[in-house]
């Protein structure tokens, strides 16, 4: 999922998560993306190539500092990866 996203180059700066769920062993991501597009459900969930229905939560980032507490907050127990990717669009490729 992040390699489709990754490849259409539609972000400017993108960090995520890769969580364990708590009730089963499926995984599920959060995303921190900085963009110059506008996004909702149906437009990530197509940027991604996921049914809109994986698409869980979205908005606008309010308070900074919450959003990166909670998407960082089992990075060093239970995240499965992390990654945080620059995209040039200079270059047109990823930092």
């Amino acid at each position: 999922m992040i390699k489709r996203f990754q490849r259409r180059g539609v972000f400017k700066r993108l960090f995520y998560v890769i969580e364990g769920d708590r009730q089963d062993n499926m995984s599920h991501v959060h995303l921190i993306i900085e963009t110059s597009f506008s996004y909702n459900s149906k437009g990530l969930a197509r940027a991604f190539g996921v049914e809109v229905s994986e698409i869980r939560h979205i908005g606008k980032v309010k308070d900074s500092h919450a959003v990166s507490n909670y998407c960082t907050k089992y990075i060093s127990v239970k995240a499965l990866y992390y990654d945080f990717i620059e995209y040039n669009q200079e270059t047109e490729s990823l930092i």
